[in-house]
Formats: C-alpha cells, structure tokens, sequence
C-alpha cells in the first residue's frame, strides 16, 4: 500500500508453462513362442555334421520330459537313408526324441522313436537313436532324463544305397581235385662204358715169292722142203 492508502499497481503471477504430457510408449513384446513356431524356427543340422549346445542355458520346455529342450532340424532327400543320432559326448544325462516335423508342429501324435541310455560313451547315459528315413523334414528334439538339462553334442551320421551284395556262394560236391599228374623227370642215362671198336687186323704184306720165270716153249721148225 502507498503512502496515500491508495493500493498500489497489482502485479500479475508469472506465466507457468503447461506440464506435457510424456509421448505414449507402446514396448514391442515378444512373440508367443508355441510349439508350432519352435518347431519352424529349429536350427537345420546336416548329416554327417557335430552340434554343440545348451539346453540349461538356452532350451525351453514344451513336450516330452520336464526337462528343457532344443530341436534342430534334418532333412532327407534319399529314400532309404540309414540315419544314427547320438549325444555322445555329452555333460549330462540326456534323452533323444526323433519326430516327423509336420506331427511335432501339430501337437499331436507320437515321437518316431527315442532314446534315453545307450552305451555310446563309458558313461552309459547318453543317447543313441538309429532308424531308416525316407525323404521328409524331421526334428530331432535334444532333452535330459526328468529334469536334467546341460551342455551337449550332437551327432548325426547318415548312409544311403543299396549295401553291396556278396557273390552267391556256390555249393560244391567236396570232390577232392585231383593233383596234376606230374610227368617224371628222366634220369640221367648211366655211364655205360663205351666198348671200344673191334680193330680189324691189318694184313700182313704178302710174302715175296720168287716169281717164276715164264718157262718159255721151244719154237717149231717148220721143215725145209725141198723143190
């Protein structure tokens, strides 16, 4: 107030800018991983290849044992493919299951086969599977015994063709063969001594006879006849 009690020049309240509000934020959630998009997801494995893994460190669970798992995906392009998966050199116990790929997907149905010990490796508890496949996509889903879970190996070995067929064992009568009949060796001829030839005697020269004298006759005459 002045002096005068006159009120003095009101002062207007500053300006207070609006609070605004924070931009919406809409987090991008993961997808729902079911087990169809685990199974269209799995890692592709080769024949003939070795896999290392983690299903402690990186599995989930979605069928078969309590324990976590990891699929990888085998595709087979021969008919008749001999085909072995196993987990020898694994940490843990662990168990194999061998499923269609269209069957997993679908939630329904049963594995192909499955393994839990075998005696691949000393510790007798890893997994082997062996089964003859025709083409088609498979998963091999890598699991533990119960709950077990842990650092494995993956092998897969496969072999195609026809085996190799053994020439057809004919059977023979067991007649003994007959040896070669051998042509005996000639001895040698024996030292015969060698007659010596009959040396035919030489004559003796003819003994000198004094050679006659020719007797000489006497010479005829004739007569004389007288004329």
């Amino acid at each position: 107030a002045s002096c005068s009690g006159l009120p003095g020049p009101t002062t207007s309240p500053p300006t207070v800018a609006p609070i605004q509000s924070p931009p919406s934020f809409s987090p991008t959630l993961p997808p729902t991983y079911t087990l169809a998009n685990a199974v269209a997801a799995a890692p592709v494995i080769q024949c003939g290849a070795v896999v290392a893994g983690n299903t402690l460190r990186d599995g989930t669970h979605y069928v078969g044992n309590a324990a976590t798992e990891i699929f990888h995906r085998l595709t087979i392009t021969v008919a008749s493919t001999a085909v072995q998966i196993t987990t020898c050199g694994s940490s843990y116990d662990t168990y194999l299951r061998l499923w269609s790929a269209t069957t997993l997907a679908s939630g329904t149905g049963s594995a192909l086969a499955s393994n839990d010990d075998s005696a691949c490796s000393s510790s007798g508890l890893h997994s082997t599977i062996t089964r003859t496949l025709q083409p088609g996509s498979y998963i091999i889903q890598v699991e533990g015994f119960s709950a077990s879970a842990g650092a494995y190996q993956l092998n897969v070995s496969c072999s195609t063709g026809a085996p190799v067929s053994a020439a057809p064992v004919v059977a023979s009568t067991n007649a003994p063969i007959a040896a070669p009949t051998v042509a005996p060796v000639s001895t040698a001829p024996t030292n015969s001594p060698v007659a010596a030839p009959t040396a035919t005697p030489v004559s003796a020269a003819p003994t000198n006879s004094p050679i006659a004298a020719p007797t000489t006759a006497p010479v005829s005459v004739a007569p004389v006849v007288a004329s």
